[in-house]
Formats: C-alpha cells, structure tokens, sequence
C-alpha cells in the first residue's frame, strides 16, 4: 500500500532543452504544467510520504537533451522547514521510440500525393523521431553523431523480370546547418522505390536503442529528369534534310536523369501496363508551326526500350495550304511526370507535288514524258532534288494508263494497239517516263497518271491542287501522251531562209 502524505513541497521548476517540443509536467494536483525553454515555473507542489519521498511526471514529446532544474520555495508543514531553499538537478536524454523519414524536394515535403523525384537529382531526407504513439516528433541537431545514415532500398517497380538497372542510393552526410538533421539523397534511376533507414544502438550514448524507420506508408516515384527529342527527316538536297507536308518523319526519345545518361528502367516491355514505368509520350510543336498541323505525334510506351522510344510525326497542310512557304518546326516531348526538355530540334517540311507535263511524238518513236518534283518555295513551284524521297520502283509501279484514244476522242482497241510504259528515270527530282509507241500509222492519245494514294505508291504529299478535283482538293498528277501530233511551240520546220 502506498505511504500517506505527510505534506507538500512547493518548488520552482525550469527546464532547459535543445528541440522544439514543449515538455510538461504534471503536478501533485494532476495539473499539467508546460514547461517553456529556460522560462521558471513556480508554485509546482510534490507531495512527500513518510520517507520524505515524493515524485512529479516529466514528459517530453521531442527527443534531445534535458535539464531539469528544481528549488523548493515553500513547505505545508513545519517539519519540512529545513527543506527550503534546497534545489538540485537532472540532465537526460530523451529518445524518439523510431525514426521517421520525411522526403523533401526543393523546400516542400513529399507525400504519398506528391511523391515524384528527378532521376538522379538530390532530394532531402530529413530525420525525425516518432513517439510512443506514432506521432512525429523532432529531434535534436546535434545529431552528428550518426554520420552517413544507413538507407535501405526496395525496387517497387518495374517487377524484379523487368528492371533493366538498380544502382546504388547516392547518400550524403547528415547535415544539421536547418535545424534539422537532413542527408542530400539521389538514385540515378526510373522507377518506384521503397526507403527506410537504419535502426541505431545506443542512440546517443543514452543507452537506449531506436528502431528503424522510414517514409511514413508511401514509396517515391523517381522519373526522368527531361526527354531528349531527336528527329531524322526522310529527305535530303544535299543541303537541307526535310520532310514534305503530309510525310511521316522519324523521332527518337530518350529519357534521361539530371546527370544526362539514359534511365534505362524508363521501359515498356512488361506485358501488363501496371509494370510499365514508361508513360506514352507526346510529341508537340513548340514553334514555326503557322501553316500545317501536327498528327501522329504520340509514342506510345510500349515503344520504349530501355529508355528509348521511336515513332513518327507528320506535319499535314490542309489542300487549300497547299501554296504554303516551308516552315521549321520546333519540337519537344512530354509525358503525364516530364515537361522538360534538353534538345528541341527543328524540322524543315515543305509542301511538295509532282509535275508531269503533256508530251508529243511520232506514232513509231518512243515519246518521253517530262516528270519533276517540287516544292513550293514561298512564290513558285522550283525542282526538289531528294533522290531518297521518290523511290524509282514503288513510282513506276504507281504508273496508271488510259485507254488508248484517237485524236478524236474515239476509244481504240488498246490490246491491238499497246502503248506501255518502257521506263521511269529521274535525276535528282527531274526525269522522264518513257512510253513505248503504239505503231505506224496508229495515232491518239493516252492520259497518263500517277497514283500516289495509298493503294498506289502510297505518297500523298506529292498530289497537286487541280480545279478538275474540285475547289482546295488534291489529285494525282495526269498528263497526256499524244503520238502522230507535234508539239504546236516546236512549229515543225521544213525550211529555213537567213537573211543575212
């Protein structure tokens, strides 16, 4: 059984302390006193038994250095006169029960909302301590003593059969400079990661241990840094790499960390999407887009491979654009985490056609049909010379014949007389398509067409504005071959007089 009280001592009570927390205490009258840094409460009583001891509760939510300072400034009962003006000391340590990790980016806590970090960019860990009841509680800064702390890293995603590289945590020394124990942190990496941190023995010489700790329930989210844009056009003049409007051009995304280097977990080759850390990515004109429009920009994330993704972009004209200067089109990549960029390259694109021209023979000689390719250069239709970009075999097999008509208009046996094609040469964007004759004494015309759709050699972009398509509307180029008539600007001669 307890002693009975045999009088109360009334104290004065100052506490000092290195952390944030305010201590309390609470009284014999069950009143809780708070404890202000340096700051003396007096009037606090304790009651003694009759082996003159008695006790009041100390407790203290931060974790750190105490010193409790007690004087006895009053006594109940005359026996414990000789107790006044006594005072006496106490220095502790109070520990946190575990450590807690608090991630920071740029001055603000992360959260399981907010969990994103650059690859490879530090981030801030700071070292807090959790009480008895889960409760976040600072600790002292003088936390020097624990050096580089231990951190332990869990590789969340991608699944195990997917992760393409898992280097080491990049862990600094703990610093103290904010008032707060905090270590610079980076991973140089894609992917969600799962952190905690050591546990530590003898936490500051107390004697006690600490358990280990980490973010609080969430696990960070570390995606690239920025996306590098390359993009490769499909034409060439020797001087300028381009693309017509309407021509699908070559791009490749890397995703890279602060440092620079490919985040080769940034991949999506896991066959279910949840394993997946690439994102689908869009490709989108930043500037010099004034006359076309942008399609097929969207590289999906299954298109990534270790931290690289290709795919397309086109810059379509509509037809009534089709008398359109060539423009420079600035290019970036974002996906749902990254908008920043460290290379926006241009695309030159310019609006192309074919031109085949009417052709005029002798009925037994083969008759060559002018061909060029151009583009449109701001005020003319000038020769585009790209090789590359007008493949001779998918152009001769788009090579369409009409029936074969008299210069009347009269519909021949074609099969009797045939007029077939014999060649298609070009030279750097000017050439001729060569049509064998149908005979002698057999005259007429045949109209001869390219079709560049996509049953035909599949290059819309080289289709002209022609009125017989209708108004702002494309069509394949056509031109006609006439055997047994001249041309009538040839005026063929048969005799020339000089006058001299």
């Amino acid at each position: 059984a307890s002693l009975p009280v045999v009088g109360n001592l009334l104290t004065t009570v100052t506490a000092s302390y290195n952390h944030s927390a305010v201590p309390t205490l609470k009284d014999a009258l069950s009143v809780n006193r708070s404890l202000g840094n340096g700051s003396a409460v007096t009037g606090v009583p304790i009651a003694l038994n009759l082996l003159g001891l008695g006790s009041n509760t100390f407790q203290d939510r931060g974790a750190g250095i105490v010193k409790l300072t007690v004087g006895v400034t009053g006594v109940s009962n005359t026996l414990l006169n000789s107790l006044v003006n006594l005072s006496g000391s106490v220095v502790t340590r109070v520990v946190p029960k575990s450590l807690r990790l608090v991630p920071a980016l740029n001055g603000t806590d992360l959260s399981a909302s907010n969990n994103k970090v650059p690859a490879g960019g530090n981030f801030q860990l700071k070292v807090q301590g959790q009480d008895i009841d889960g409760n976040t509680i600072p600790i002292d800064a003088d936390l020097a003593s624990l050096g580089t702390i231990s951190l332990t890293k869990a590789l969340v995603k991608p699944a195990t059969a997917y992760i393409k590289a898992n280097p080491d945590l990049v862990v600094g020394v703990i610093s103290t400079a904010s008032g707060v124990p905090t270590v610079d942190v980076s991973w140089a990496e894609a992917g969600t990661v799962s952190l905690s941190s050591n546990g530590v023995s003898n936490y500051m010489g107390s004697g006690l241990d600490v358990a280990a700790g980490g973010l609080g329930g969430f696990n960070l989210r570390f995606v690239p840094a920025s996306f590098k844009v390359d993009v490769t056009p499909p034409c060439t003049d020797g001087s300028n790499a381009f693309a017509y409007a309407g021509q699908p051009a070559s791009v490749s995304i890397s995703a890279l960390n602060a440092q620079g280097a490919l985040t080769q977990n940034y991949d999506g080759s896991a066959p279910a999407a949840a394993d997946r850390v690439a994102n689908d990515v869009t490709v989108s004109a930043v500037s010099g887009l004034t006359s076309g429009a942008m399609s097929g920009s969207l590289v999906s994330a299954t298109a990534f491979d270790t931290g690289v993704g290709t795919g397309t972009v086109t810059d379509t004209y509509a037809a009534a654009k089709k008398l359109s200067a060539p423009e420079r089109v600035g290019l970036n990549a974002t996906d749902a985490d990254v908008t920043s960029n460290s290379s926006t390259p241009t695309l030159l694109v310019r609006s192309g056609r074919i031109k085949l021209s009417n052709a005029y023979g002798s009925e037994q000689s083969t008759i060559s049909m002018p061909i060029q390719v151009q583009y449109w250069d701001g005020r003319t239709w000038v020769p585009s010379a790209d090789a590359a970009c007008t493949p001779l075999s998918t152009l001769k097999g788009a090579v369409v014949r009409s029936v074969f008509k008299s210069h009347k208009g009269v519909v021949l046996n074609q099969v009797a007389l045939p007029v077939s094609l014999k060649d298609l040469a070009l030279d750097k964007g000017v050439g001729t398509i060569s049509l064998n004759p149908p005979g002698k004494g057999v005259t007429g015309t045949v109209d001869v067409t390219l079709d560049l759709s996509a049953s035909g050699a599949n290059m819309p972009w080289f289709q002209s504005l022609d009125a017989s398509c209708g108004a702002n509307t494309v069509c394949n180029p056509t031109a006609r071959a006439s055997f047994g008539v001249f041309a009538p600007e040839t005026q063929k001669t048969v005799n020339t007089r000089n006058v001299y």
